[in-house]
């Protein structure tokens, strides 16, 4: 037993009232936004937003404690005053405002009913409201789990930003598919068609005959409907507002790049104050752009807030629990894990008759995430384990530099010469450590290592890419570090030289290429060509080429057998590698994207292994590659001291030497 059984019954009591905390929109009590709480003669005590302190109407009540007592002191009738403090009430007030004047479907029997927020759409309204008052760009990722109304609390949120808050604002708002786009009308028809008389009038109308944009009537604003099939992006100057909704599922394939048209999408957006970005969505595998912003997010490297709102914030999804004791004496470790992660007894009891219904545990947390990386887990085919992939995302960080690398030519001799490195902070090549040498009084020998897969020349083909790693540490009980990644697309001869001049960059690096890229494709004609050429040409001028021939052979006369030949079994015996290294934690990643790629290699029905549709797996055959290349092909690194070290330091162990 984890705990005291007393202890978690006690708990469990703090963690129902939480849930069941009372919330009234119309007093404020039970928002999560910053409120202060106001005393008024006339009616119960109020909690208002503290931005709406400020405004005069709401100073006089302040001062007066009293609607009649402040009508008086401004000469003004009580119900033109107290019509005047709802007005304004309205506009810094969205969850007032929601119910007030909001109407949605209800989730159950499609009546229509105020819009009273719940608990996990009060969290996410807590996040917006927080950067539209402190004067930031608005910049929100929410992580969600199903169903609990994040949309339409946030086609909500824009219609009264475009209908109450502000004149002239664009808002552009991209679903899915053509059902979604049809959804997000809809909602906003919905508040249209009820909105209260003498508030206002909320109403769209065809914009100069355009199918899917449309004139906030009375506010100077446009409203444009596009999908991840028809972006129907605005044209003329910038929106205020972008919404994307289920981003995660957005997908990149052969023919459509979901993660450039979700940059475009987000590159509208001026970055200036009360100006809006905001991207919703479950947790799908196949959005990778989705899911690297949300891991960055999380690490403090994103530009953008992460909300992760866990199944356990919804009070819904609960189950009685009639004898707490015996419950608590049934636990099991993944029990134990939803209690420390914050669910009460009764949720966890929702937990275990809802997982039943699905036919792995990983589709049940893939939908209802008790942590963000429960959300990524992926399907139960993967090859490698969610734990070991998530250890190695733990490493992961952004680059230090981001460029690409130069020489005196591109072929030859010359691609080989006066080698430089330009930060120019875009590029093909991303570099967490530049070579160095720690210690100038000796080199090291077999420090480098890089493994190349070289891939097409076109958007639609596959990325040439290499991995660059590093064995220092070896030398003292660790393993080899990532410590650079060139990935892009170029023609197949001109990328060799690139590998190879990035090899000699790092030290004379050993360089193995996998030489079933370099096979003519018959589906680009202008790739593979030079199959027999490139690595015989570049091992004229670079002597340090990986090479599968038997030794014995090539005394023998017969020609070195250059480059890596992945066949089925050294396929395996790499993967398998890299999988011990991951589940070891014996080596160190730097890059999301092979974290990315192994979250999305799985086993396929006919048994062998790959990308899921639509994904890559590029770097992450380099990384397993360069992975078994440092651990179990090469020799270990050394050191060649110079005579002035080693007469120095001859009678000193090695990192004595080194302090």
């Amino acid at each position: 037993m984890k705990h005291k059984i007393k202890d978690v019954i006690a708990e469990n009591v703090k963690r129902q009232a939480f849930l069941d905390a009372p919330y009234d929109p119309y007093t404020g009590q039970g928002s999560l936004v910053p409120r202060t709480k106001i005393s008024i003669e006339e009616r119960q005590d109020l909690y208002l937003p503290n931005p709406m302190l400020a405004e005069p109407i709401v100073k006089q009540v302040l001062e007066c404690k009293s609607f009649e007592k402040a009508a008086d002191n401004i000469d003004m009738d009580v119900d033109d005053f107290k019509r005047a403090f709802t007005d304004c009430r309205l506009v810094h007030d969205f969850e007032f405002w929601a119910t007030a004047c909001g109407t949605v479907e209800h989730y159950k029997n499609g009546e229509n009913v105020p819009l009273v927020l719940n608990l996990p759409q009060r969290k996410s309204i807590a996040a917006l409201e927080k950067m539209r008052t402190s004067g930031t760009p608005v910049r929100e990722l929410e992580l969600k789990h199903r169903q609990y109304g994040s949309t339409t609390m946030k086609n909500a949120y824009i219609c009264w930003l475009q209908n109450v808050v502000y004149t002239g604002y664009k808002a552009y708002l991209c679903s899915l598919d053509n059902d979604g786009a049809k959804e997000i009308m809809r909602r906003y028809e919905v508040i249209g068609d009820n909105y209260p008389a003498g508030v206002g009038v909320v109403k769209l109308t065809p914009y100069r005959g355009a199918r899917n944009t449309f004139m906030v009537m009375g506010r100077d604003a446009l409203l444009y409907i596009g999908t991840a099939e028809r972006p129907n992006a605005p044209s003329g100057r910038s929106p205020q507002i972008v919404l994307i909704s289920e981003a995660g599922k957005m997908k990149d394939t052969a023919h459509k790049g979901a993660s450039k048209l979700i940059t475009n999408m987000v590159s509208m957006v001026q970055d200036e104050p009360e100006t809006f970005l905001i991207i919703e969505s479950t947790a799908e595998i196949s959005g990778m752009w989705f899911r690297n912003e949300v891991y960055k997010a999380r690490n403090g490297q994103s530009g953008f807030h992460l909300t992760f709102n866990r199944w356990m914030d919804e009070p819904r999804l609960r189950r009685e629990v009639t004898n707490q004791e015996s419950f608590i004496r049934t636990f099991e470790e993944y029990d134990w894990f939803l209690w420390e992660k914050g669910a009460t007894l009764e949720q966890i009891k929702w937990y275990r008759a809802k997982e039943k219904l699905y036919p792995n545990p990983w589709r049940m947390k893939q939908e209802f995430p008790s942590t963000v990386d429960e959300a990524f887990q992926g399907s139960g085919r993967r090859v490698f384990s969610p734990g070991y992939v998530q250890s190695a995302r733990k490493t992961c960080k952004e680059p230090k530099f981001i460029g690409n690398l130069y020489a005196k030519g591109e072929k030859g001799k010359d691609a080989l010469r006066e080698i430089r490195f330009e930060d120019e902070g875009q590029g093909h090549l991303r570099v967490w450590a530049k070579p160095n040498n720690p210690n100038p009084e000796f080199t090291l020998r077999r420090r480098y290592c890089a493994f190349v897969d070289i891939g097409g020349r076109t958007d639609e083909a596959d990325y040439s890419v290499v991995s660059v790693f590093d064995r220092y540490w070896m030398m003292y009980g660790g393993g080899p570090e990532r410590v650079a990644t060139w990935r892009g697309h170029l023609d197949q001869d001109l990328f060799a030289w690139v590998a190879a001049r990035l090899a000699k960059w790092y030290d004379n690096a050993l360089l193995a290429v996998e030489v079933n890229s370099l096979r003519y494709n018959k589906n680009e004609d202008t790739e593979g060509q030079h199959y027999k050429t490139i690595l015989n040409e570049i091992s004229k001028v670079y002597r340090n080429l990986y090479t599968r021939s038997d030794p014995e052979k090539v005394k023998q006369g017969l020609p070195t057998r250059y480059g890596f030949h992945m066949n089925g079994s050294d396929k395996d015996m790499i993967i398998t590698t890299l999988n011990g290294a991951l589940r070891d934690e014996s080596y160190v990643e730097r890059d999301y994207i092979a974290a990315d790629e192994m979250d999305a290699f799985e086993f396929k029905e006919n048994g062998k292994m790959g990308a899921k549709e639509g994904m890559h797996d590029d770097v992450l055959v380099t990384t397993a590659g360069g992975v078994w290349l440092a651990t179990e092909y090469m020799r270990a690194p050394a050191k060649d001291d110079t005579k002035e070290f080693y007469d120095k330091h001859k009678d000193k162990t090695y990192n004595e030497a080194m302090i």
